[in-house]
This record gives structure tokens, sequence and C-alpha cells, in this order.
């Protein structure tokens, strides 16, 4: 069993752990109770976010599902706000979700070769890029994408026992190959 403790959401002292890729439990640090469990998919794909003053979860719940459960702080509970799910076709596969430092966009990563950026409030705005010839984001155990805090970058990382990784300039829509 593999557990990846994920963050800490400080206000209501929850911690998101992910187990094996495929469940998303919340622990209340203060009991050591389980408050929130939930299928999930891939590993790195839960993040505490607010929106607006409000704390949420969001949640790769199936390979092109995301969902956004916000906390209760009364009752330590969680309820899905289905006006910030996004749904992709069925055939497409989500392979990493990243937010940028002011939690205001969201970027999905589809199909191992599709960067999309999405407004959290207003999910069907999307501006896509398809990452050159070559790049292609793998998942699993290995964090292989990280996002700036001001959404202005993408560093992906090439894999095992590779020596280089790109840096893509979302806004310029440019792409770079670094050799290390």
């Amino acid at each position: 069993m593999c557990v990846l403790p994920k963050a800490v959401q400080p206000q209501h002292q929850l911690l998101s752990m992910n187990i094996d890729g495929e469940q998303c439990v919340c622990v209340d640090m203060r009991s050591s109770e389980v408050v929130f469990e939930a299928a999930a998919t891939r590993y790195h794909t839960n993040h505490w976010i607010k929106v607006g003053e409000k704390p949420y979860l969001s949640l790769l719940t199936a390979k092109h599902v995301v969902k956004f459960y916000e906390v209760n702080p009364v009752y330590d509970s969680f309820e899905e706000d289905e006006s910030l799910r996004i749904t992709l076709s069925e055939d497409d596969e989500v392979g990493y979700c990243e937010f940028d430092g002011k939690q205001e966009h969201i970027f999905l990563v589809k199909n191992g070769k599709v960067l999309e950026k999405r407004s959290v409030r207003d999910n069907q705005t999307v501006r896509s890029m398809t990452l050159q010839q070559g790049v292609y984001v793998s998942y699993g155990f290995a964090k292989h994408l990280s996002i700036s805090n001001d959404g202005q970058y993408c560093a992906i990382a090439a894999g095992m026992d590779r020596t280089f990784w790109w840096l893509i300039d979302i806004e310029n829509e440019e792409q770079f190959k670094i050799e290390s």
C-alpha cells in the first residue's frame, strides 16, 4: 500500500491522503477520525483550494472527471459543488491536474499530450496547447508536472533515467527542451 499525504487544510485541520492512486481519505487531525472518503484516480490529483473564502477539496474521481467538494465548517462534512465539476469526453484521460498559486485556474494534462488551462469558476472557458512532438506526460507514483505560482510556466519531467525536461511558457505558447 502506498499512502501519499497531499496537503493540510489548516483552517479545519484536515489532512488529505491519496491511497494507491485509487482512494482519497481525509482525516481530522484533531480527532484522528476519517471524515471523508472518495474514489480517486491517479496520484497527485487531490488539492485543497479556496473558491472565494470557501475551502474545497478538488479530486480526480474518474479518468475524465474532476470534482470539487466544499468543506462545511460547522459539521466538517463535504458536499460536491456540481457547478465546478469538470467532465471531459469519456475518451479523454487526465494524467495530472494542478492549480496556479492564486487557485484561480486549474491546469489539466489530457491524454498525456495536451495542456489545458481553465478558470476554476468558469471551467467551460478552455485554453489548450498541444505539447510538441516527443513531449508526453506520463503519470504514476512520481510527480512529473509543476505549475508556477503565477500560472505562466509549466515544468514537465521527462521521466526516469532521462537527462532532460520541458519548460513551457503557457501564455506565449512556447516550449523549451532543457538538457541537464
